[in-house]
């Protein structure tokens, strides 16, 4: 669950048949990088361990708790771009006899609001018979009174992208069955609000349930225009053969430029760093395939066991996953062991973030959605900030000032800058600071002075007093 949440980094989650009391639930939603709290937050506890639901929201999300049942969690949203809206997580009777319950209370909440409303959750129903696949044939009166329900009440269902069932009975030795039984359904009101939702019906891991995702500030179906740029990492100068990749890269064709020899370091530490460090990233994308191949192919018993043992080897790999982690972060560990709460909360939060920009107002007011238009807007934007206006001549106004600088303050400011000067500025600069677009941070230069200084010191004297960066 901990990497699905780093995947998908979402603003609010419901969870279902938790089987955690409202104690265990605060500890799950701390490790989860979640705030945690009742202000963060609502809780249903299980009945003798059995069934729980939960529904978690990120700071800044505006929501408001309506109501709570064994059955649902019904909030308010406001979102300051949209308006306010609906959300009901909703977990239905699985028993035939009880389901009347799940559509009654469906009508209910219907009655009681007629704004945008987005319902979402295990309704243990099928709208029709091809959302089933093994198994005797559903029985149409229970489909029809679903569909019945969603009419009343204006909910549309809203499509999916991924693999069509959402559970299945993991039966291994025959009988095995799967269904559709989880979904989003909202009204037109809500689609309207966010005309570029769509749901994802992510990879099912070690849960009889497929996790589902509604994303209301999708992006045009396009890849990113950009591509993953180099940084140097600051772990990196904590293994033993860094200085030497280094050392090795900078001093091979000593007529070299500073650019070159940037360049050559970029590569080799790029190569080097995929031998000394695990992909987890290409690992788990690995079995993830695995996975998909097995459910889109005839389940057989051989293939269920398949499926089995690649959960328990994705379950393995995330364990080593995170104990990689608290080791690369073991001196922050000892370093605020008696104020951890608030360090570890906010390591968590900040490492989920996701930096990509989803969709963007512009001056105008108007919403631009798609890596292409969101990038329009931006260059027009900086282009018209950094534009030349014209201005009037600054001879009458610099001929007005009196001079203050005399023969020797002008040679000082003249005079060659001295490594000493040069050594001074890089110790002034933030190590751990944004790095430049070659991707080396000032650690880089601080820790590896020693090799590249006077390289770098004569690149900068000689820049300084011809100007642009020569090749030295």
């Amino acid at each position: 669950m901990k990497s699905l949440l780093q995947q998908v980094s979402p603003q609010v989650v419901f969870l279902m048949e938790t089987k955690q009391t409202k104690e265990e639930n605060k500890v799950l939603q701390k490790e989860l990088g979640f705030e945690e709290g009742d202000s963060y937050s609502a809780v249903v506890s299980p009945r003798n361990r059995a069934g729980g639901l939960s529904i978690w929201w990120k700071d800044g999300i505006q929501l408001e708790v309506m109501s709570i049942t064994q059955n649902l969690i019904d909030v308010k949203i406001t979102d300051e771009n949209v308006g306010v809206w609906r959300f009901t997580g909703i977990y239905g009777w699985p028993e035939g006899r009880d389901k009347w319950q799940t559509w009654d209370m469906i009508r209910q909440l219907s009655d009681q609001w007629d704004g945008p409303w987005l319902c979402g959750g295990d309704f243990n129903q099928v709208q029709s018979a091809d959302e089933k696949k093994g198994g005797n044939l559903t029985a149409e009166p229970t489909m029809n009174e679903f569909n019945e329900c969603l009419w009343y009440a204006g909910l549309q269902d809203m499509g999916f992208q991924g693999y069509p069932y959402t559970w299945d009975n993991s039966r291994r030795h025959g009988g095995f069955i799967e269904e559709r039984l989880d979904r989003f359904v909202g009204t037109g009101n809500w689609r309207t609000l966010y005309p570029q939702a769509r749901v994802l019906h992510l990879d099912k891991m070690r849960s009889d349930h497929r996790p589902l995702v509604c994303d209301t500030l999708r992006a045009e179906d396009e890849e990113p225009c950009w591509r993953w740029s180099f940084h140097f990492d600051p772990m990196w100068i904590k293994h033993e053969e860094c200085t030497g990749v280094i050392t090795n890269a900078w001093s091979e064709g000593d007529s070299s430029g500073i650019m070159e020899r940037l360049t050559r370091c970029r590569d080799r530490l790029e190569g080097w760093s995929r031998q000394a460090y695990p992909n987890f990233r290409k690992q788990r994308e690995k079995i993830k395939r695995a996975l998909r191949t097995i459910e889109r192919a005839p389940k057989t018993t051989e293939r269920l066991e398949q499926r089995k043992q690649l959960e328990a080897e994705m379950d393995e790999l995330e364990a080593n996953e995170e104990e990689y982690w608290r080791q690369r972060s073991r001196v922050d560990w000892l370093k605020h062991v008696d104020k951890n709460t608030s360090f570890f909360h906010k390591k968590a939060t900040t490492r989920r973030r996701r930096n990509m920009i989803r969709r963007i107002k512009s001056s105008a007011g108007q919403w631009y959605f798609g890596t292409e238009a969101v990038s329009g807007c931006i260059v027009d934007y900086f282009c018209s900030l950094f534009k030349a206006s014209p201005s009037p001549s600054p001879t009458p106004v610099m001929d007005s000032i009196d001079k203050r600088m005399d023969d020797q303050d002008n040679s000082n400011l003249l005079r060659p800058v001295a490594r000493e000067e040069i050594t001074t500025a890089l110790k002034q600069m933030g190590a751990r600071k944004a790095p430049g677009a070659d991707g080396f941070s000032a650690l880089f230069f601080k820790r590896f002075w020693g090799v590249i200084g006077d390289d770098v010191t004569a690149c900068i004297t000689v820049s300084l007093r011809r100007g642009g960066c020569q090749r030295v």
